[in-house]
């Protein structure tokens, strides 16, 4: 693996084990943060797993069939590949505010 500024490449075996965060990485200095479904469509889900390599963090984007025709039907699994290696981006944590409702119950 490579870092080039806010890029790193990492080689597709790699990037397949780290996406969705299902495998023990720690022996590379992977550590699995977080997988987030980002977006669905009718056939695929577009999911984006955050990683801690290198004392940073890093987000690695892919897809996945919702049925068993779609998945593995994308090649790249919807990876960002350049040439036989996966391009991951830096990002950083930041907080949200999130304002629910819930029903008013009026006693009688």
């Amino acid at each position: 693996m490579r870092i080039e500024g806010h890029k790193l490449f990492v080689p597709r075996q790699i990037a397949d084990d780290i996406s969705g965060n299902h495998y023990d990485l720690s022996d590379l200095g992977i550590e699995g943060v977080a997988d987030t479904r980002e977006d669905s469509g009718r056939w695929m889900e577009y999911r984006s797993t955050v990683f801690r390599y290198e004392d940073r963090l890093w987000a690695l984007n892919y897809s996945r069939g919702l049925t068993e025709m779609q998945d593995g039907a994308d090649e790249d699994d919807g990876m960002d590949m350049i040439g036989d290696e996966v391009l991951c981006v830096a990002v950083e944590a930041y907080d949200v505010v999130l304002t629910k409702y819930k029903e008013i119950k009026h006693e009688n």
